[in-house]
């Protein structure tokens, strides 16, 4: 049941043209992205020809580490997949709700615990596969535009970045979309309402936007940032600079513990747990 659930979701999702509409949405932020990242490259390029005419700006091998940094923790984590996470869950929950779909379900013999488990466990895997090819088309795009790396073609990066590309979508990725999908996906159960849901995980995305807008440079607000945050920095610069010749000296400056990445995951993670919970407890209400 469990099985059937998961695919079901995957369905109700991709034939949605809501959703493929959110899809243009996102690949026009991102275009917009890649064409930011490409012009400020060049135009530094050009300052530093200004002084030093035989200057020919290349990218080295190293610097891929804060490319794929860059692609996935400021090209489409910060708030375009927690977008999609949101609208994707609001669609699933008005599908609950508006077509009783749990209750067609629920006929079906199928339990509350492999419902909302089925559910959630589809919305968070489209969510990731959303932002693995996302953030894989935006890094390349940006190293093709930047004039590829020094000594590798496009095929040679390519095999280079996906695993560490991989690990930062799934190390960072999964605890940021644990909590945006949780926390929907609970506020639609509540109110048994899918346009409420998706509107309390908008007020999120708004309000730490807004919040970085505003106090990421405040001492006051550094712990939120570092640690409560949905994008914990500590998270961040562990899985971004651990094993790498810069490890030592960005943990030192940044406060970065392996204690501290193992809260950050729990905190984000746990609050999804918690939030899948409640919601599993709201559905077996439906029941009675």
């Amino acid at each position: 049941m469990f099985r059937s659930i998961y695919k079901n979701t995957w369905k109700t999702l991709f034939r949605s043209v809501t959703l493929w509409l959110a899809m243009l949405v996102l690949l026009g932020i991102s275009v917009f992205y890649v064409y930011e990242q490409v012009f400020f490259y060049w135009e530094a390029a050009k300052g530093v020809q200004q002084f030093l005419p035989d200057y020919v700006p290349e990218l080295l091998p190293e610097s891929l580490i804060t490319e794929v940094d860059n692609a996935v923790n400021a090209g489409f984590l910060p708030y375009q997949i927690s977008v999609f996470a949101v609208i994707a869950t609001a669609l699933v929950l008005n599908r609950d709700y508006g077509d009783q779909f749990f209750e067609i379900e629920k006929a079906a013999g199928v339990s509350p615990f492999r419902y909302t488990a089925g559910r959630l466990a589809a919305l968070l895997s489209a969510s990731v596969v959303v932002l693995e090819v996302f953030s894989f088309v935006v890094l390349h795009t940006v190293l093709i535009g930047k004039g590829g790396v020094a000594g590798q073609n496009a095929f040679q990066t390519m095999l280079t970045t996906l695993p560490r590309l991989t690990r930062g979508v799934l190390s960072t990725g999964v605890p940021h979309l644990c909590f945006y999908i949780g926390l929907t996906y609970l506020f639609g159960t509540l109110f048994r309402n899918g346009p409420v849901g998706g509107a309390v995980g908008f007020v999120q995305v708004i309000l730490y936007r807004t919040l970085y807008t505003l106090y990421w440079l405040d001492e006051s607000w550094k712990p939120y940032f570092q640690y409560f945050s949905p994008s914990p920095s500590i998270l961040r610069f562990y899985v971004t600079y651990v094993g790498t010749p810069n490890e030592e000296a960005v943990f030192t400056r940044e406060g970065v513990t392996v204690g501290g990445m193992v809260f950050c995951v729990v905190f984000l993670v746990g609050i999804g747990l918690l939030c899948a919970a409640v919601s599993y407890w709201r559905t077996r209400r439906r029941e009675i």
